[in-house]
């Protein structure tokens, strides 16, 4: 009996010894096995790393490679001054690469040249040409049209041209700056219309004309100066000249034409002596007002000559911002003035300030 109990005792010891080494086993299979995973995810986590840093290098090296594109052509942009006799103007212009160009003409120059120019200086943005004509003969009238959408920046016209014809630089939206002749008479309708980079005008002195909205939509526009004896400013004449702060008339002017000056900037403007009506310059009061009424907030003061004899219907209504009239007459000749119907209408000058006491406009 007791070698069976003992024979018992041994082989349950020895199943309890069994079963712990079996346990045993599996902790150490269990334990690689939760390495090589957590390796396995560190890897992959490094190479998504490694491919993101590739990405970045690629795009990197694409957006450098972009950059020196651009560089490249904009290092293709030229800038040359060039010196042509006028025969070969338009062969030269023909085909030039983008950029900057100086061109001195020389020669005799004719109207059919500046037409054959047509072709190469069509509105185009990769060209910017300052042309100086000034050393050329020849060409004595600037034809209707004729530079117009021109790419120009800048103009230097011949001596020999006494007519522009109307329109003729019309729509030339790049042009800056332009030299005119001092034998010129007459500056023509629209001729410089909607010439919006234009920023300075000198007007020569033998100048009598300024032409129906020959200015219009000149929207730089911030320098006139006029040399001569204008007499004729004709309607809408500046209109939308919206940089245009100040202007002086000589007073050689006798008439100033509807809406001249609308859409201008002026602030302070002396009517010249050589006018006897006042008109509607600066604003339109339709009749029934409404949307139709093109106000005027710039105008702040006006002074009036004593040659002026008639104040026409609406002619200052809308000005909005004239607080200030001065007449250099005196009191009584204001009052022996012919003064419209609403000529003051929306107006906030309350009194004309004349040469020997004020008038009450209430």
């Amino acid at each position: 009996m007791k070698k069976t109990q003992y024979l018992f005792a041994i082989l349950l010891m020895a199943a309890v010894i069994f079963g712990g080494c079996s346990n045993g086993d599996n902790d150490e299979d269990d334990s690689p096995s939760a390495t090589s995973s957590t390796e396995s995810t560190t890897t992959e986590s490094t190479t998504t790393e490694s491919t993101t840093t590739e990405s970045t290098a690629d795009n990197a090296t694409d957006s450098s490679s972009n950059s020196t594109s651009e560089a490249s052509n904009e290092s293709t942009t030229v800038t040359k001054d060039i010196t042509v006799d006028a025969s070969e103007l338009a062969s030269t212009l023909e085909g030039l690469p983008k950029g900057s160009y100086n061109i001195t003409v020389t020669g005799v120059l004719s109207s059919d040249i500046i037409s054959a120019l047509k072709p190469s200086l069509r509105q185009s943005a990769k060209l910017s040409i300052t042309l100086d004509l000034s050393g050329t003969t020849g060409l004595t009238e600037i034809a209707e049209s004729a530079f117009k959408l021109y790419s120009i920046t800048s103009l230097t016209l011949p001596e020999s041209v006494t007519s522009i014809g109307a329109k003729a630089f019309i729509d030339c939206s790049s042009l800056k700056s332009i030299t005119l002749p001092s034998g010129l008479t007459a500056i023509k309708g629209q001729v410089f219309g909607y010439c919006s980079s234009l920023k300075s005008i000198t007007i020569p002195s033998g100048v009598t004309s300024i032409g129906q909205q020959a200015f219009m939509d000149c929207k730089s526009l911030s320098s006139v100066t006029i040399l001569g004896n204008i007499t004729y400013i004709y309607g809408e004449a500046f209109q939308n000249c919206t940089a245009l702060s100040s202007i002086t008339l000589p007073d050689s002017v006798t008439s100033i034409g509807s809406e001249a000056f609308i859409g201008t900037s002026i602030e302070s403007f002396s009517i010249p002596s050589g006018v006897t009506h006042v008109g509607q310059w600066f604003s339109y009061y339709y009749k029934n007002s409404g949307s139709s009424t093109i106000y005027n907030t710039s105008l702040k003061s006006v002074t009036i000559p004593d040659s002026v004899t008639q104040i026409d219907y609406r002619a200052f209504a809308g000005c909005t911002s004239l607080s200030s009239i001065t007449y250099l007459g005196t009191m009584e000749q204001w009052g022996s003035i012919t003064k419209k119907e609403d000529w003051n209408k929306e107006v906030p000058a309350t009194v004309v300030v004349c040469s020997d006491g004020e008038v009450s406009l209430e």
